[in-house]
């Protein structure tokens, strides 16, 4: 509650009196974003409804088959219209939209990533990797809690714990074992990018940004999840 009250509270407050003053003095016809969970965010979200500016959301990620009431709530209720990429995505959505009784306007427009995939040529990778090519998608920590998919009580120190067992337990296993960590620096874990590292004698990379993530599914022979979200 203290770092509540004197932290994020007054940078709340203060993003949102920046954000109308930019609004006002700039020409900025609309307000995109990907994903909106944080208090910050949401002041400038704020700050634009009020400055009578658009504000419009596109899907990033969700588990699709049932995604939780906080993150539509998260998605929808600062929004005026959200893009969602397929049918699919948009009934769930919108079944929980309507129990929350939240108003917005939701249209169905596609990924811009499938689309970039669809219509570019494929990429001749000239990496050789020893086969097998197993590929671990880790999960990441940060609102990772928002994915209630289970009847067992998240626990990110679970996570950790598992993540460093199912890399132990590649390690032993014949062939390149690649760890794709996720690729902004802000959600990264040192620590655990150290515990891949120790793996190198075993043949076990982390990636984060070096190789896209369908150039390297493509490459992959078996791709491991830990947790159904974003991955």
């Amino acid at each position: 509650i203290e770092t509540f009250l004197n932290i994020i509270v007054p940078a709340s407050v203060g993003v949102y009196q920046r954000t109308l003053y930019l609004l006002k003095i700039t020409k900025i016809k609309g307000l995109l974003f990907s994903i909106n969970p944080t208090a910050i965010s949401k002041s400038i979200s704020f700050a634009a409804n009020k400055s009578g500016i658009p504000v419009i959301g596109w899907q990033h990620g969700d588990a699709n088959y049932k995604p939780s009431d906080a993150i539509v709530l998260n998605d929808l209720f600062l929004a005026d219209v959200f893009f969602s990429w397929g049918k699919g995505c948009d009934e769930n959505r919108n079944e929980i939209k309507n129990r929350l009784k939240l108003k917005t306007k939701t249209e169905i427009i596609g990924s811009a990533i499938l689309d970039d995939l669809m219509h570019s040529k494929p990429q001749n990778s000239k990496l050789k990797f020893r086969h097998p090519v197993i590929v671990y998608v880790t999960s990441m920590y940060y609102l990772t809690n928002s994915y209630l998919f289970s009847e067992w009580a998240y626990s990110d120190n679970a996570l950790y714990k598992t993540q460093k067992t199912i890399i132990e337990k590649l390690s032993i296993l014949e062939g390149t074992k690649i760890i794709k960590l996720h690729p902004n620096m802000f959600y990264a874990l040192p620590i655990f990018d150290a515990y891949c590292n120790s793996f190198k004698k075993q043949n076990v990379f982390s990636v984060r940004s070096q190789i896209n993530a369908p150039l390297l599914f493509s490459l992959a022979d078996i791709i491991v999840i830990d947790m159904p979200t974003t991955t």
